[in-house]
């Protein structure tokens, strides 16, 4: 069995090569492996507990994004909830500011939904939600590859394509995408590649490559109908045709997804949902018994707000030895035992998505600790951060092929649980498949690293 493994691995390891999955590496991979990550011979196979918390997740979600959307757009005008315009609005340009508030897109969503889960011994616990979301690509080539080889899992590919094709109008698809976001590109090349057909052409293309006049959007000749932006709106003066891009989505030229809402990106939402003076509205859109499920989701997460607040007031939740603040200056010498958080950049930075920025506290010494809590304050309102509470993950055992030793091994691991969830006008919500990053249990964060076992899961 452990021969078959290891030679099902390779033939993995070679199929995402050619289909042009096997990302670039900066260094000699071991054993002529072509992925920069740990591959395992089968996939993660989740049970029906896991499953069902999962497809739950979708629901969640859309209401959560529903309601964000909502809040946001009456604090523009109620002086009650104002400060949350205030907040998601900070630091960012006022052109930004504009397109997330044009017409055009009022109750527009984001197409693809996935959030960041870890298993704990609570359950389910959602660290991160993204709606410009990498990995979809990836996670539909591993699916593809491993069906191949006779694995039962989902085709994320065939979601994507439905709920695109369902969104897009007429002409050609444009997946574009920048280049900062250029580590990404072979696998949105991938999905491009999938998905086009001789009635609708399907490109990932860099933005420098579109032309935009009065008569649209064109790649050479080619009419652009829809453009699925990949490209960060904290970057959109570095990326060549971003405004342009955004305005001719504006003019009704070109449809475009997900829509340029900046306000909607960034991760002091999690702080905003246990806002008391908000509550009433979370439970008026997203109804009372699914936002009841999304707290208990949610990791404690709390605005780095510099601002003083009165003398009698503390920052509920947050204590210093067993004791309430009235400022997050005085966690600066937290003991580490204490230290039970993570700091991160909100969302408008070149921070603020992958593991850039992120910050452990009990990882840290307290003199660093206290200079990047410092550092975090001293940015706001211009550079917003977040304070969240940390969550341990389950330990789980995951196999996969050495290529050096040439040996299937087994190590303890920390999972990522990143589902994907796709919301189309025609076929509502549907669930795509579920991406696994599993690291080894003495590395503080979990991402694609060297180390790391990337698979798809199986729903069954």
């Amino acid at each position: 069995m452990r021969r078959r493994d290891m030679n099902m691995t390779k033939a993995i390891d070679a199929r995402l090569a050619e289909l042009g999955l096997g990302r670039e590496a900066k260094y000699q991979l071991p054993g002529g492996q072509k992925v920069p990550w740990r591959l395992s011979p089968q996939p993660f196979v989740l049970d029906d507990e896991r499953r069902g918390c999962l497809s739950r997740f979708g629901f969640l979600m859309t209401r959560f994004y529903f309601a964000a959307d909502r809040i946001y757009q009456s604090a523009l005008s109620d002086a009650r909830t104002g400060f949350v315009a205030d907040y998601l609005d900070a630091g960012k340009p006022e052109a930004v500011i504009q397109y997330g508030r044009h017409a055009r897109f009022k109750g527009q969503l984001p197409l693809i939904l996935r959030p960041d889960l870890l298993w704990t011994d609570q359950g389910f616990v959602a660290t991160e939600f993204d709606s410009v979301p990498g990995g979809a690509g990836l996670l539909a080539g591993m699916e593809n590859v491993y069906r191949e080889l006779g694995h039962a899992v989902p085709s994320t590919g065939d979601v994507f394509a439905r709920t695109l094709l369902d969104f897009h109008g007429k002409g050609a698809v444009a997946i574009v995408v920048s280049d900062e976001s250029s580590a990404y590109r072979p696998e949105m090349t991938y999905l491009a590649g999938l998905i086009s057909s001789e009635d609708v052409p399907v490109l990932c293309l860099r933005p420098e490559e579109l032309t935009i006049s009065s008569s649209g959007v064109f790649f050479g000749t080619l009419k652009i109908g829809t453009i699925y932006r990949f490209f960060e709106l904290f970057d959109l003066d570095n990326v060549p045709n971003g405004h342009s891009l955004i305005n001719a989505a504006m003019q009704g030229s070109v449809r475009m997804t997900p829509p340029p809402k900046a306000y909607l990106e960034e991760k002091m939402w999690f702080s905003l949902l246990r806002h008391h003076a908000l509550e009433e509205s979370w439970q008026k859109h997203m109804g009372e018994s699914a936002y009841g499920e999304l707290l208990a989701l949610i990791p404690e997460s709390h605005i780095l707000d510099s601002r003083p607040i009165p003398p009698h007031g503390i920052l509920p939740g947050v204590t210093k030895r067993g004791r309430p603040v009235s400022s997050f200056d005085e966690l600066r010498d937290l003991p580490r035992g204490e230290r039970q958080y993570v700091i991160k950049p909100s969302g408008f930075s070149e921070f603020a998505w992958g593991s850039k920025g992120i910050n452990l506290g009990r990882e840290l010494s307290t003199k660093a600790w206290g200079e990047i809590l410092e550092v975090a304050l001293a940015g706001f309102p211009l550079r917003t951060h977040i304070l969240q509470k940390y969550h341990y993950s389950l330990l789980e055992q995951v196999n996969y092929y050495d290529f050096a030793l040439d040996q299937v091994l087994d190590f303890a691991a920390k999972i990522r649980y990143c589902p994907f969830f796709f919301l189309s006008r025609k076929t509502a919500l549907s669930q795509g498949g579920v991406l696994i990053t599993a690291c080894p249990a003495e590395k503080p964060l979990i991402h694609g690293m060297t180390e790391a076992v990337m698979v798809p899961a199986a729903l069954g």
